[in-house]
């Protein structure tokens, strides 16, 4: 704890130096001090910290007691008591029982130690569009366990939509580029190709087009534009095959 303050207070001597606003604090965590850190940051990282604890509604004394000998360092602080939340869903508390990876009387204490419950709104509109694979091989009502991994994909898509946004694009130049080896000898079946790839691109867009979510947004967009690419690629091809027999007529 010496340490901590010793080096907080040079560290605010440094950053008072800079004339610039900064964020300065010493975090400890109790039972588990090993875990207490000094946190720093500034200019357009300022607020990055802001959300890290949640507020305690409840009052409770800071334990000088156990800070024998740094008293009079540790008083010159003022300590605020937060929370470090670690959210649970239902169904994972469920899961992990089930699974082994937690006890029952764990998994009790979870929900005693808990300050806040949300209960989440099923979006059956999302649902819709977010399980298409599942509902064509699943009747009712269906657990985590009965999801396809394509509609993982999908949900991966809409939420996280970078990893898969690199997927399709990749997968869809292999795609291409296989049709142009296998096809190279056959200008017309090349044309074909490429424009059933583009209308396969516009069938995709329609499983994503009614989504609310930005990544829904963004690979519909991409699948879209990808799509008048493919078919423009097709044109371009079509017209050099005619050039090409006009030449040797």
């Amino acid at each position: 704890m010496q340490a901590m303050i010793e080096v907080y207070f040079e560290w605010n001597e440094k950053m008072k130096k800079t004339g610039e606003d900064f964020y300065l604090k010493i975090w400890l965590y109790h039972p588990h001090f090993i875990h207490s850190q000094i946190v720093i940051t500034y200019k357009d990282c300022l607020d990055f910290y802001d959300r890290t604890f949640d507020a305690s509604e409840k009052e409770k004394e800071f334990p000088y007691s156990n800070f024998v000998g740094l008293e009079e360092e540790v008083q010159l602080f003022e300590w605020d008591h937060r929370i470090e939340s670690h959210p649970y869903l239902e169904s994972e508390l469920t899961e992990m029982v089930e699974g082994g990876c937690l006890k029952v009387n764990e998994e009790t204490k979870i929900r005693e130690q808990s300050y806040q419950t949300n209960r989440l709104k099923n979006d059956e509109g999302e649902w819709k569009h977010s399980a298409i694979f599942t509902k064509q091989f699943s009747e009712g009502t269906v657990s985590t366990g009965d999801i396809s991994a394509l509609d993982y994909f999908v949900y991966a898509a809409k939420f996280k939509p970078a990893f898969p946004l690199l997927m399709m694009i990749s997968g869809v130049y292999l795609f291409i580029l296989a049709g142009f080896i296998l096809l190279k000898r056959n200008d017309r079946k090349l044309v074909l190709f490429l424009a059933l790839a583009g209308v396969l691109r516009a069938c995709l867009s329609s499983v994503v087009s009614q989504s609310p979510t930005v990544g829904g947004a963004v690979m519909n967009m991409a699948l879209k534009s990808g799509g008048v690419l493919v078919f423009i690629l097709s044109l371009l091809v079509y017209l050099r095959t005619r050039l090409n027999k006009r030449t040797m007529a």
